[in-house]
């Protein structure tokens, strides 16, 4: 959580932050979205963890019985298959939350962040 950070980092060093400057660098604002996505869920879904295998998958989201969302953040101007394609796994429910795209490709909803953050998670 950004505001944890913030606060325990201001904690160590004894004083709130005053330089913003981190959040130009493409890498900490994509940590920061990943992050933002990580609250979303969690705050409104029952079972949310990540998966590590042969590839990474950022959120695995179980939604009932036979519903599992695949999530991935890819928080960057290129999105390009090779960035989804491990997403694509029969029965479950493929999405790429990126920067700007919209639309589906091979199967897989790329949704910008800012609409995935406005969307109502049922539980």
């Amino acid at each position: 959580d950004p505001f944890i950070y913030a606060v325990i980092e201001a904690w160590l060093s004894g004083k709130p932050r005053q330089n913003y400057d981190y959040l130009q660098s493409p890498i900490e604002k994509s940590r920061l979205i990943e992050n933002l996505v990580a609250l979303k869920l969690s705050s409104n879904a029952n079972k949310v963890y990540f998966y590590k295998g042969e590839n990474e998958i950022d959120f695995v989201l179980e939604h009932g019985a036979s519903n599992t969302y695949l999530i991935e953040v890819k928080y960057q101007n290129r999105v390009v298959p090779d960035d989804y394609k491990h997403l694509c796994i029969p029965s479950y429910h493929p999405l790429l939350i990126t920067k700007h795209h919209f639309k589906k490709n091979d199967g897989v909803w790329l949704l910008p962040v800012e609409y995935f953050l406005l969307c109502e998670l049922n539980h």
